[in-house]
């Protein structure tokens, strides 16, 4: 048995040295991950504000056009229901819409075993109102 002429105490202080090495490790992994996220996160946001603008342009003219259509009087209680019920849709999807720009940060969502994940919009969007994102965005 061949000796190394080391004294058990440099042997433990260099098994030591490792546990700081990897603590050190960990707060880079940890930096790295916040840093992915927080990338991930910005990526989304950008992604939702053009979504947003995009379906917001078209989506006002359908509202307007369903306003002006609920100020006629020839619909007939049918005709008015189906009114109803595509403002109603309508609004629906403005509100999904706005709540696009509030995202502060990233829920996934899912809902069974054949799903992709996706984003859940109002876990993803709550707890910040529109004028605290505007003030964190100047």
């Amino acid at each position: 048995m061949r000796m190394s002429g080391r004294a058990p105490q440099a042997s433990a202080e260099r098994r030591m040295k490792p546990a700081k090495a990897t603590a050190k490790g960990d707060e880079r992994w940890k930096k790295k991950r916040a840093d992915r996220e927080a990338e991930t996160l910005r990526s989304v946001a950008t992604l939702a504000a053009a979504v947003s603008h995009e379906i917001n342009n078209p989506l006002m003219a359908v509202l307007g056009n369903l306003q002006l259509l609920e100020t006629v009087q020839k619909l007939d209680a049918y005709g008015r229901a189906r009114l109803a019920a595509a403002l109603a849709a309508a609004d629906e999807i403005k509100e999904k819409v706005r709540r696009f720009g509030l995202i502060s940060r990233l829920e996934l969502a899912n809902d069974g075993p054949n799903l992709p994940l996706m984003l859940d919009l109002e876990k993803s969007s709550q707890g910040l109102d529109p004028d605290e994102r505007l003030r964190r965005r100047a």
